[in-house]
C-alpha cells in the first residue's frame, strides 16, 4: 500500500520535474554558447578583421552620439546651465528639466498629446532645508519641497502640485499665514509627500476660488479635498484687507474649516506692517486652533529683508488653551551669487503645555536654506 502511494506520488510530480530538467538543459546550453562567444579567439591587432571591428565600433558610437544630439536639440525641456556656481547651477537645471518633462507628460494626459511646451517651461518650485533649535522643543530638521505645474487645459484652469510639506498645515490651509513659518514651525506635525490637482473657478479681482484634491503620505496614503476662497475686503494704494476661507475634508480630521483675516498697511516705501489672525476647527478637534500675529517687514535692498514678529497662539480644547506667545526676528538674503537664499532667525517665547507647570521662557534659533528653480528662480533674480 505504501509502495503504491509512493509510486503514485512520484508519478504525479514527474511531469513537473521533466519540465524543470529541460529548462535547466536549455539554460545551460545558452550559458555555454555565451561563454564560447566571450572567450573566442580575438583577431590579431592590425589584421583586416580587427580593423573592421574597430570601424564598426566607431560607427556605432557615432550613431549613438548623433542620436543623443538630435534628442537634445528636439528636447523642449533642455535648459542651459550658467556654470557660475557649477554644483548649484547643475542641480537647479536638473530640477527644472525633470519638472518640465513631468509637466509635459501630465499635460498630455489631459490635453493635446505631447503637452504645452510654453506652459511646461513655466513650471517652478523650490527645495528648502530648515534647521531649528529651541530650549523647549530641542533640535528639529525638516526638508520642504514644492512644485507647481500649469496645465493649459479646460481654459487654463487646471493645475497640479507635488511636494513635501507639513501635511496638516497644507491640507488645512495654513501654509501662507506667516513668512516666518519656514524657519519656525508653528504647528506640530511631520512633513509628508503631497500630490494632487487643482481647479480654479472663474475669478475677479476681489474674489478667487480654487478646489484641490490629492493624497498625502507615501507609506499610508490619505486622501484630502480642499477649497480656497479669497475675498478682497478693501484695497487702496497703502492698505489691503482680505478674508480667506478654506473648507476641507481628509481621512484623518474629517470635515473642517480654516478662516483667515489679513490686513497690510504700507508705512514707508521700505516698511510694511501686517496683522493677521487665523483659526481652524475640524471634526477631530473639539476646539479652535488659533493664532494672532503682528509683523513688520523692512526692505534692505538687493533682495535682502528683515521681519519682526510678535505672536500668540493656542487651542481652546487643550488643558492649556494659551500654548505660546513671544517675538522673533528674521533676516533673509541671497547666497552664492543669488542662486540660493539664507534665512537666519532668532526669537524668545513662553510656551506651555501643562497648566500645572510654570511657564518658562525659551530661546529659539533657526537657519533655512532655499534653492528656487524654474520661473521661481527667474523672478527672484
Amino acid at each position: 500500500m505504501r509502495g503504491q502511494s509512493s509510486r503514485s506520488l512520484c508519478a504525479s510530480y514527474r511531469p513537473g520535474r521533466l519540465v524543470w530538467q529541460r529548462l535547466l538543459v536549455i539554460f545551460g546550453c545558452l550559458a555555454l554558447l555565451n561563454a564560447c562567444s566571450v572567450f573566442r579567439h580575438k583577431p590579431e591587432p592590425g589584421s583586416p578583421e580587427a580593423i573592421a571591428a574597430e570601424q564598426a565600433k566607431a560607427e556605432k558610437e557615432e550613431r549613438k552620439r548623433r542620436l543623443k544630439d538630435e534628442r537634445k536639440r528636439n528636447n523642449p525641456c533642455e535648459f542651459q546651465s550658467e556654470d557660475e556656481v557649477p554644483v548649484i547651477d547643475d542641480t537647479r537645471v536638473m530640477l527644472q528639466k525633470r519638472t518640465c518633462t513631468a509637466a509635459l507628460w501630465l499635460d498630455g494626459l489631459f490635453g493635446d498629446e505631447g503637452g504645452d511646451v510654453e506652459a511646461a517651461k513655466r513650471t517652478h518650485g523650490f527645495v528648502q532645508l530648515n534647521n531649528t533649535w529651541s530650549e523647549f522643543d530641542g533640535y528639529n530638521s525638516r526638508m520642504r519641497m514644492r512644485v507647481e505645474f500649469d496645465l493649459p487645459t479646460m481654459e487654463d484652469r487646471l493645475s497640479a502640485f507635488i511636494g513635501r510639506d507639513s501635511d496638516e498645515d497644507f491640507v488645512r490651509g495654513r501654509t501662507e499665514t506667516s513668512e516666518l513659518r519656514d524657519t519656525f514651525p508653528t504647528l506640530d506635525g511631520q512633513n509628508q509627500w503631497l500630490a494632487g490637482l487643482g481647479y480654479a473657478l472663474p475669478s475677479s479681482t476681489n474674489l478667487q476660488t480654487q478646489f484641490r484634491v490629492g493624497v498625502r503620505g507615501a507609506t499610508s496614503p490619505r486622501a484630502f479635498v480642499q477649497s480656497r476662497v479669497r475675498y478682497m475686503l478693501y484695497s487702496d494704494d497703502n492698505d489691503v484687507a482680505y478674508l480667506r476661507t478654506t473648507p476641507f475634508w481628509n481621512t484623518r480630521d474629517g470635515f473642517g474649516i480654516t478662516q483667515n483675516f489679513d490686513f497690510s498697511h504700507v508705512l514707508t516705501p521700505k516698511h510694511l506692517l501686517r496683522w493677521y489672525t487665523i483659526g481652524t476647527i475640524s471634526e477631530r478637534s473639539e476646539g479652535l486652533n488659533w493664532r494672532n500675529s503682528l509683523v513688520l517687514y523692512q526692505n534692505l535692498n538687493y533682495r535682502r529683508g528683515l521681519a519682526y514678529e510678535a505672536f500668540i497662539r493656542g487651542e481652546t480644547d487643550e488643558p492649556e488653551p494659551l500654548y505660546e506667545y513671544g517675538a522673533r526676528i528674521l533676516f533673509r538674503h541671497p547666497f552664492l551669487k543669488r542662486r540660493m537664499y539664507l534665512e537666519w532667525a532668532a526669537g524668545y517665547s513662553w510656551p506651555r503645555i501643562d497648566p500645572n507647570k510654570p511657564r518658562d521662557g525659551s530661546t529659539n534659533i533657526g537657519l533655512s536654506l532655499e534653492l528656487p528653480f524654474g520661473t521661481e528662480f527667474v523672478e527672484k533674480n
